[in-house]
This record gives structure tokens, sequence and C-alpha cells, in this order.
């Protein structure tokens, strides 16, 4: 008799017979003991009673249910659909077997089905709320907004005081863009559960939405009081902080390189693999670590990229932080030689993912943004860890060797802002060709009679005091003239008033303010009504400068003294037009001023800064991979012989 049935018969009895009164008093007291390691997080522990429990009753619904439930925490998704349905078969009623059998066709993608376990669920027990939030949450992943707002609105009423059921009611309004709604619904969840660290973040993202920019950042400092190691709250921060307009660079710095400390505080990881293939000159497996593989600012220029690789030279791994992928994703994925999905992967299994590919180069394409995966770097999983472009500033993190960029984003001399080395490139690489071919260059809109028109295209919450203060001054400088600002973001009301408030302040009305969303037809329709181009500062941005330049628009831009406020500044300099760039605020509005009194001159730059755009080195893709190319290859041959 081996030890599982010696172990058997002294908790059941030598029949085993389910009838028997010592043998029920045994399972109930074996059930509590799997129920206590289970709610202890000893998932194996608990496992194995569930299971001594079937292999003597196997159709005891608890257990089936119960190791249902273990097995969805492990991922084995299928199995956990199998047996909390023959925990349904053998009893119907209990609400909480529909709900986690819910829970486990959710994530094997089956949100209907789910959905039809939940209210089963609220069938046998009306007030059950956190099924209303379920249902809601499924609904809002399939895009149903309106039918997910009223799942957790029907949540609210059965329990008002319930925190969660307020969060995801905001997540499903600011997915719908009604934002003051949607901080309306944080607020209130915060009210109930002042710790709700998660709420304290998302309100802050729908904050700086609004251009609140001093709020923002106090929503994600709430949320790090909360919880200091709560990793997405500290990425937003690190993020607003580039934006933030009286903040001496040695300060953000300190601040990145705080995240490195709490969450990579040992530096870089032991080098115990790869040590049997040191081969300094083999085709290297390059990993781009990326939730931008999708139609984004970005997407555009990481393609061209992917696309200009040498394969003799490189093989491409993408490593895809998708929740929604869409045709760009596709176009994407056919540029890789191997793409992996890694939505729901946590970072654990991603880095395991990443060492069995046995990934040379792993590249960070996000920086602090939104769903970066940063913190899988910190277990090392490659030999060689890079980040470029998507960020323009530090990780703060030793385990990320090296950083990607050109001597006009950071100049030499300023490697101790970073935790990286800095590896110089001999080109920009922070735009690409857009979208397209140029466009035919239309004539600045003031020579059909009408004001001269200022223009900015891009997130407002650059838009600082100090940009408004300057702005302002041009116009008033510039009779009659007027300045259009266009994004998404100012079809809210809320981001409107506060854009409206700031130049009122600086007498700049309604009638030489226009506020406007994006044109559908694209940046160019939108470029194409403005004469003069204003970038922001201290953060500034390439994307919006060179939509600009491709419809030939001049552009003033003033160089920061960090690489976030000198990407303007950096391709109008690389195409030979240092006489558009600034180094004062006073030199940046004389600057404006000058362009928008001279209508001859708007007219006659047009064509040149198209030209001089269109042969731009930093629009040659193939030249850039190679250059790109030669960098991985460098810092390969320097492992190589460490």
């Amino acid at each position: 008799m081996n030890r599982k049935h010696h172990r058997l018969q002294a908790k059941f009895g030598r029949s085993a017979a389910p009838s028997r009164p010592g043998v029920e008093a045994a399972i109930r007291q074996t059930l509590a003991d799997a129920v206590h390691h289970h709610q202890a997080g000893r998932l194996a522990e608990a496992e194995t009673l569930y299971r001594e429990i079937l292999d003597v009753q196997p159709d005891h619904a608890d257990a089936l249910h119960l190791l249902g439930v273990v097995a969805r925490r492990a991922g084995r998704y299928d199995l956990a659909v199998d047996l909390i349905r023959q925990a349904i078969a053998v009893n119907d009623g209990v609400a909480d077997f529909h709900y986690n059998l819910g829970n486990a066709l959710v994530q094997q993608g089956r949100p209907e089905e789910a959905i039809a376990a939940y209210r089963r669920a609220m069938a046998i027990e009306p007030r059950f709320v956190d099924a209303h939030i379920n249902i809601g949450t499924a609904l809002m992943d399939m895009g149903r907004l309106a039918a997910a707002e009223q799942e957790f609105r029907a949540a609210i009423a059965v329990c008002p005081d319930h925190a969660p059921a307020h969060y995801n009611l905001g997540l499903a309004l600011r997915r719908h863009n009604r934002l003051e709604e949607a901080a309306a619904a944080y607020r209130q969840a915060i009210a109930v559960r002042p710790d709700f660290r998660e709420a304290h973040r998302a309100l802050g993202i729908v904050l700086k939405e609004q251009c609140r920019l001093d709020e923002a950042i106090a929503a994600c400092r709430a949320a790090l009081a909360v919880d200091p190691d709560y990793a997405p709250a500290l990425d937003d921060l690190l993020v607003l902080l580039n934006y933030a307009h009286d903040l001496p660079r040695e300060r953000v710095f300190e601040a990145h390189r705080g995240f490195g400390l709490r969450h990579d505080p040992a530096g870089p990881a032991p080098l115990s693999f790869r040590e049997d293939d040191p081969d300094p000159g083999r085709r290297l497996r390059v990993g781009y670590v990326s939730p931008d593989f999708h139609r984004h600012g970005s997407s555009h220029f990481i393609e061209q990229v992917l696309a200009a690789h040498d394969r003799a030279v490189v093989e491409v791994f993408c490593y895809a932080e998708l929740d929604r992928p869409d045709a760009a994703s596709e176009r994407l994925r056919r540029n890789a030689d191997a793409w992996r999905a890694t939505g729901g992967l946590d970072d654990d299994a991603l880095a395991q993912l990443i060492r069995e590919d046995r990934i040379d180069i792993l590249v960070d394409l996000a920086g602090h943004t939104v769903d970066n995966r940063l913190l899988v770097f910190t277990r090392r999983p490659a030999p060689v860890q890079v980040t470029w472009p998507g960020y323009p500033n530090t990780t703060g993190l030793s385990s990320i060797d090296a950083i990607l960029a050109h001597p006009a984003l950071i100049a030499p001399g300023e490697e101790r802002f970073y935790s990286e080395r800095v590896h110089h490139l001999p080109r920009l690489a922070c735009c690409g060709r857009p979208e397209g071919t140029a466009p035919q260059c239309p004539p600045p809109p003031c020579l059909g009679g009408g004001p001269v028109t200022f223009g900015f295209r891009g997130n407002p919450i650059k838009i600082g005091p100090g940009v408004v203060e300057a702005w302002s001054t041009i116009l008033h400088r510039v009779p009659d003239s007027r300045l259009v600002l266009s994004s998404r973001q100012l079809g809210q009301r809320g981001t409107r008033e506060v854009l409206t408030r700031g130049f009122a302040a600086h007498g700049i009305g309604d009638g030489r303010l226009v506020l406007a969303k994006p044109s559908p037809e694209g940046p160019s329709d939108d470029c194409r009504h403005i004469d003069v181009a204003l970038e922001t500062f201290p953060c500034d941005g390439g994307a919006t400068a060179l939509e600009a330049l491709w419809m030939g628009v001049p552009t003033v831009a003033l160089r920061g003294d960090r690489w976030a406020g000198r990407v303007a500044a950096a391709v109008l300099e690389a195409i030979g037009r240092h006489d558009l760039v600034t180094t004062t605020v006073e030199s940046y509005v004389a600057l404006a001023v000058t362009l928008g009194r001279d209508r001859e001159r708007l007219a006659a730059e047009r064509p040149r800064l198209q030209a001089a755009l269109a042969c731009a080195a930093f629009l040659d893709i193939d030249g850039l991979t190679r250059d790109v190319e030669a960098a991985y290859r460098e810092m390969w041959r320097r492992w190589c012989v460490r």
C-alpha cells in the first residue's frame, strides 16, 4: 500500500465510505485545512488537499469548485472551467460557482459566456455586486461602453459605498472621453476608500488630460503615499515631471533614479546564462519590447526600422504588450521574425519567455510611458539591455546598460543625468519619414486676406504657464493675429476651460484663441491652416515639428536644457535651419513676432522648408538602422570580452 493510501485511511477510515459520520467529519476538516492554505496563498498545499477529498468523494462540489479556482490562479483555464462546471452539475444553486466560472471564461477569451455565468450568479444572489462589476468590465473590454456604464451604475445602486464600482464607472467614463464625470467617479471611490491607490492614479491620468498638471502630480503622489512600490503611479509621475516648467533637471533625474533604487536596488543581476555562445560576430537575436505596437505616434517610425533591419545581421523578436491589436499591429508583426503577445504575462513569466528565446539584445521602446514593461528588465533576461527611442529621459534602472541618442539630444558631458551608459548615434532617431508622400506645398493661409495664424498641434499638457505667457505676448505684438490649438483633449470642456482661463489672464479672449479637435483628414490638413507653428517648452515634440515642416510651415523652437525640450530644435538644426531655433524665451517671442509680421517671408519659406526636409539625413531609415545595428554589435562585442 502506497503512502497516499495510508494518508487517506488515516483521515477517512479504511472503507472510505462517504456516508460514515467519521468520514464526513474528516472531509470537513480537510476542506477547512485546504481553504486555510488557499487563503494564505499556499496553492500547492491547497490543491493537494482538494484532490484528496475528490479521491474519496469525486462529486464533492466545494472541492471541485475550489480546485477550479486554484487552477485558474495557476493559469490553467481549461481545467478551471471543466472543474467548476462539474461543481455546478452537482449543485447549480451556489452563486460563487457561477461567478468563478465567469472569471475563468473571461481569461479564456469567452466574454459572452462569462457574462451569462455572472448573470446566473446574480439570479441566485441579486445583490452580488462583484458580478455586476465583472459584467461591466467584460462589456468595457468588448467596447460596449454604454452597457458597461449601466452595469457599474447598477452595482452602485445595490451598494452605494462600493469603491471598486465607482472606480470602474470612472474607467468606462474615461474610455467614453467623459473626463469630468470620470474624475467625479474616481473621487467618490477615494472618498469611500482613501487608500485606493488605483483610483488616485486614475484620477491623475484624467487630470493630465485636462491640463491640470500640478493636480495630476499631486494625485500620483497620493497613490504613492498609499503604496510607495506602486510602479505604474511612479511611471506616471516621472512622465509628468518632464512637463513641469519650474523643476530643475537635477530634481527630475533624482526622481528617475529613485525609481531604479526602489525597483532595481541591486543593479544588474549576475549573468549566469549564454556563457556557451559568446561569439562576437554571429547573427544577433534582438528583442523589442513595447506596448505601442499598434496605431500610435511612435509605431510608424519603429515599423520602418523593423522593415529595414538586415536579416543577415539580426533576427527580430517583438514582445507586444497589447489589449486590442489593429491593422498597424499586423504590419508590425509581418516585419518581425517572431511575434510574442505578452498581455497577461507577469514580469517573471515574460522574463522567462525572453530567456527561452535566447535574446542577445533586449530593447525597451517605451521608457516610463503607459503600460511599459521596464520591471522585466530588472530580471536581467538578456545579456545586453538597451532603451531607445520612446522616452526622452533616463529609465533610472542600472539593469539597462545603454541609452541610444544623438548628441543634439544628450550632449557630451551630460552623462551624469543618465543611469545608463550613453551611446551616441550619428544621426537623429526620433522621427522617420511621415506616412505618405510630401503633399503639394500650400501657400500661407494669411495670403488670402485673413489674419496671421499661429498654431500648435499636440498634447496641451505641454502648454504650461510660461508657454501661455509667451504665446499671449506674441499675439499682442502681431495685431489681428490668432492662435489655433489642436488636440483630441480639446474635445473636453474642462480642458478647454483651463486653457481659456490661462490666456484670458493675459488679455487673450475667445476671438483670438481657437481650440479644436484634430482634423479627421490628419496632421497635414491641420497644418495647412496655420502660418507659423509654435513649439512648446520646456517639453516640445519632434513629431509635431516634423508634421508642420512636412507642409512647409515655419516652426519656432526654443532649445531646452534636456532631451525632452530639444527634439524640435534638433530637427530644425538637422535640416540646416538654425535660424528657427532660439535659446531664450525673449528670442523665441521675437522670432515668432518677426515671422508673423512678414507675410512675404512666410510665403517664401514654405518651399524652402519642404525641400530641406525632403533630403534630411534622419529620414534615411536604412542608414539609421545600419547605425543602430552597429551600436548593437559594439555592445555585444563588449559583452563577449567582459
